[in-house]
């Protein structure tokens, strides 16, 4: 777990953790554990093409404190009541569903 909390702080300080970036053996002679091996080998490859994929965007990929949080704050309201009224349409569905049952003879919950 020690490394998982580790790549947790240094992602935030805006280290990119490249995808399936660690390799693990339960083996004291790595030479001996062919997955491990071919598990290394992969990790380098995936670091090597993230860096070149994040090199050719030509652009400096980080954190942007400028970016106007008014906006946002607006686009995430927006975003939550269209949110709470589905949640709302699906509430009375399902009352209108146990309704149903409580006047039905042939109940669909028991």
């Amino acid at each position: 777990m020690t490394i998982a909390y580790l790549m947790a702080i240094v992602n935030s300080m805006g280290v990119i953790i490249p995808p399936w970036s660690m390799v693990y053996t339960h083996t004291s002679d790595l030479t001996k554990d062919e997955k491990a091996i071919r598990d290394a080998y992969n990790v380098g490859y995936l670091l090597v093409e993230t860096i070149k994929t994040l090199k050719s965007r030509g652009v400096h990929i980080g954190y942007k404190p400028g970016i106007n949080v008014e906006d946002l704050a607006k686009l995430a309201s927006t975003y939550l009541n269209h949110v709470r009224g589905e949640r709302e349409l699906r509430i009375k569905y399902l009352e209108s569903i146990i309704e149903k049952n409580k006047n039905s003879q042939h109940r669909v919950f028991s």
